[in-house]
């Protein structure tokens, strides 16, 4: 009973762990690819994050240069100084033209970046928001994994608790049942014990049976207490018809012979059930000797048991 109790103990644990590991493999799965895709979606919001700045840096120095060659166009014929810039300008080699057309391609490469940054800004702001949808999922996939881990941490005291009690129920069966056969030994000694006190006892009832029987043959003529009331009645029966007979014959008055006789007859019953009582009472006696008997042999019996 202990052993399939065990077996049943250790498939539950089994299976519980089983449940555990496979339910911690499954969330940990899970967190690994939250982990990758956080990191995936941080790396690429910082890598946009940084062309962006690199491109404003790159406007802003487009435009200062723009806003630089706007002021020397607008203050050429104002300004010494720019007069001078222009002249530095020219005498390294490029002439109103070139600086004119300079001047456009910047103010086109101003107007591209100025689009691709703002490309980049929406790209940007699109994984803000996606972040900020997935954030509640993001949430939940935490506090998942926290009831998980929680309920993993239960699982796993549950199971130690359980492999403990199993290992308290393994040497609880194991002292029983060194217990069981000290016991079996022990009652194999009492049991032959007990078969030679019985074979004592039958010994010992059989001879007491023997000196009864000696004794009831030769003191008593009746063979048990049944027979010695029988013979009582009847011999109560007899006295009482001849004092009744006696009575009559006296006050009849009839011949002496016949009362003689008839006082003869009863003290001759007396004296029987006088001899009779006696009888009785030695029988008694034998009885309460052989009941105490009986009751000394049981006592030792009982004590060796």
């Amino acid at each position: 009973m202990i052993t399939e109790a065990e077996q049943k103990a250790t498939s539950e644990l089994q299976d519980l762990h089983k449940t555990a590991a496979d339910y911690k493999e499954c969330f940990e799965q899970l967190t690994k690819e939250h982990e990758e895709v956080m990191a995936q979606m941080k790396s690429q919001v910082e890598e946009l994050s940084g062309v962006v700045t690199a491109k404003d840096e790159h406007i802003s120095q487009i435009e200062a240069e723009l806003a630089r060659m706007n002021e020397l166009m607008k203050e050429s014929s104002e300004s010494p100084d720019v007069t001078a810039e222009l002249a530095r300008l020219i005498k390294s080699g490029l002439t109103y033209s070139q600086l004119y057309h300079k001047y456009h391609q910047t103010a086109e490469q101003l107007a591209v970046e100025k689009g691709e940054s703002s490309r980049l800004n929406d790209c940007l702001d699109t994984l803000v928001k996606e972040i900020d949808v997935m954030r509640p999922q993001v949430t939940q996939l935490r506090n998942a994994y926290e009831a998980a881990s929680s309920m993993v941490q239960k699982l796993s005291e549950q199971l130690k608790a359980n492999l403990q009690n199993l290992d308290d129920e393994a040497r609880k069966a194991g002292e029983s049942q060194k217990m069981a056969i000290h016991y079996q030994k022990e009652t194999n000694k009492y049991r032959v014990e007990n078969e030679d006190l019985a074979l004592q006892v039958q010994v010992l009832t059989k001879e007491i049976h023997v000196a009864k029987d000696v004794i009831s043959n030769q003191l008593v003529s009746f063979k048990d207490i049944q027979e010695l009331q029988k013979q009582n009645q009847q011999l109560r029966l007899a006295l009482r018809s001849l004092s009744e007979a006696q009575e009559a014959s006296d006050k009849s008055g009839e011949g002496s012979e016949k009362s003689k006789a008839l006082e003869m007859e009863l003290a001759n019953t007396r004296q029987e059930v006088g001899f009779l009582k006696q009888s009785r009472l030695k029988q008694e006696e034998l009885v309460q000797s052989i009941i105490k008997q009986r009751d000394m042999y049981k006592r030792l019996v009982n004590r060796r048991c």
